[in-house]
């Protein structure tokens, strides 16, 4: 999947979820059904994906497998901003957050916090949107996630250039591509 050769990257994870279903292993059952969401995902087959994430959420909360409820929420909230359905989208990926809190989960955290900012940068609820990007990139900093810091420090520029603040959604979107290069 890495390499983008998503036809035997589907061929595969197929072919580990019928070994894991025949030996009634659950809780890879999950894993599997959320690869094979981000398989789809990043094809943009967006109904087949939700489809994974949704089945793989099921699956994970019967095994209990917290990270991986956690992960396919995300999945299927992203899958939700993409489609526009981004009142579902925010209710997913805020309920993922309350399970992210519990396991203290910093990386997830800043995962959903940056999520959450481009649901509600697409909803045009820029004050929510930009205290969330705000948030994510702080909790990035905090945690040393560089890779999420530029992602979210972007969407924070995206923000400010919705809220037409021209100078500071510039200076804030070179301060991303700083980052990158850095």
């Amino acid at each position: 999947m890495e390499q983008e050769d998503y036809g035997q990257a589907k061929a595969q994870f197929d072919e580990s979820l019928r070994i894991y279903r025949s030996s009634n292993n659950m809780r890879e059952e999950a894993r599997v059904l959320l690869n094979l969401g981000v398989d789809a995902q990043r094809q943009a087959s967006y109904d087949e994906a939700l489809g994974y994430f949704r089945e793989s959420l099921e699956t994970a909360r019967a095994t209990p497998s917290i990270d991986v409820q956690i992960a396919a929420g995300e999945g299927i909230g992203v899958v939700l901003t993409a489609q526009k359905k981004l009142t579902e989208a925010l209710a997913i990926l805020d309920e993922s957050m309350t399970l992210t809190k519990q396991t203290k989960n910093n990386m997830r955290e800043v995962e959903l916090t940056w999520r959450s900012a481009q649901t509600l940068h697409e909803m045009e609820n820029y004050g929510e949107a930009l205290a969330r990007a705000e948030a994510a990139v702080s909790l990035a900093q905090s945690a040393h996630l560089p890779k999420l810091e530029y992602l979210a420090t972007t969407t924070l520029g995206q923000v400010y250039a919705a809220q037409n603040k021209v100078d500071l959604a510039q200076q804030t979107l070179e301060k991303a591509v700083s980052q990158l290069e850095s």
